[in-house]
């Protein structure tokens, strides 16, 4: 049973003959051959990873200030004094202003901030700027893809808020509900959700794996609130130091088998042909050959066998 990177690779040397023969292969290129395998193991077989949910709470841009004089209004418009940023106040304290977006510029340091209504000034210390600003949201580095953004109304609201449709359909027909059958409840779920995707269409995203970044081609702003939450279906990379047993899965092991054997073919092949004392011939080429073969044979049942297929739109 292999439980660790350590016992993974011993194996693939053990495999191809180790100790009975000597592996010509270097501690850092056996690593290379390690990382190799997880990597194809971790882009082609479903096993490498499973579905779950990343949650962002969506914070708003904070300007720390000092030296406030007078109050900053709730809504009011405050102007900078160098770049001449405008921002809409969210709320403010004497050290801290919030606001959700900054148009005409980014704020710098030492800039004077002036309410237009309340004529409050501070002067900016630093500036931390929000996912709603920088335009995207960050994701952590084992997210492998985003498959969809659950609705703003889902995440962001209560099912105990009177105004809730759910909450009124369950308040005033649930008891004629438990006499006769779920068609009627059914149906007008159903014709709910059918209003609800033709009228708030779900926001579109892009996602790129290496920059670990999805953009919601949306106005957040206008959807959530500071402090709202916004909430991804996503399919993330298995830890194999947390779940052991990927060590053990049997494909990764003959490929990591297949990618050390490829490497010693490499490092014996610039020998090839060589006969050495006693009538043994070095054949490096050959069992870099082999090695080719059986990785190519490898691969191909990874994505025949073990590939979650394209997602077709069916309708």
């Amino acid at each position: 049973m292999l439980a660790s990177r350590t016992d993974l690779k011993n194996y693939a040397l053990r495999k191809l003959g180790y100790p009975v023969i000597e592996i010509n292969i270097e501690e850092t290129q056996a690593d290379d051959a390690i990382d190799d395998a997880f990597q194809f193991y971790q882009e082609y077989h479903f096993d490498a990873y499973e579905r779950t949910y990343v949650t962002r709470q969506i914070k708003a841009n904070e300007i720390t200030v000092s030296g406030t004089v007078g109050t900053f209004l709730k809504d009011e418009w405050v102007i900078s004094s160098i770049t001449g940023s405008r921002f809409q106040v969210y709320d403010a304290i004497p050290t801290l202003i919030r606001t959700v977006s900054i148009t005409n510029g980014n704020l710098q340091a030492a800039e004077v901030l002036t309410g237009e209504k309340s004529n409050a000034t501070a002067t900016v210390v630093s500036v931390a700027l929000s996912d709603v600003q920088n335009g995207y949201i960050p994701l952590p580095e084992n997210i492998h893809s985003v498959t969809k953004m659950l609705p703003w109304s889902q995440v962001n609201s209560s099912m105990n808020n009177m105004f809730n449709i759910q909450y009124q359909i369950r308040l005033n027909d649930l008891y004629a509900l438990t006499n006769s059958d779920m068609v009627y409840f059914s149906q007008t779920m159903q014709h709910l959700a059918l209003m609800e995707q033709i009228l708030v269409s779900e926001p579109q995203l892009r996602f790129n794996r290496h920059t670990n970044r999805v953009y919601i081609d949306s106005n957040i702003k206008d959807k959530v609130s500071p402090d709202g939450w916004v909430v991804l279906e996503c399919y993330g990379l298995l830890d194999p130091d947390t779940f052991t047993n990927v060590y053990n899965d049997r494909m990764l092991k003959r490929l990591c088998v297949a990618y050390t054997k490829r490497q010693w073919g490499a490092n014996l092949s610039k020998f090839d042909k060589i006969v050495l004392p006693g009538g043994v011939m070095l054949r490096g080429g050959d069992i870099y050959k082999e090695a080719m073969i059986e990785i190519n044979d490898i691969e191909e049942s990874f994505q025949s066998m073990f590939e979650i297929g394209p997602n077709f739109l069916v309708g």
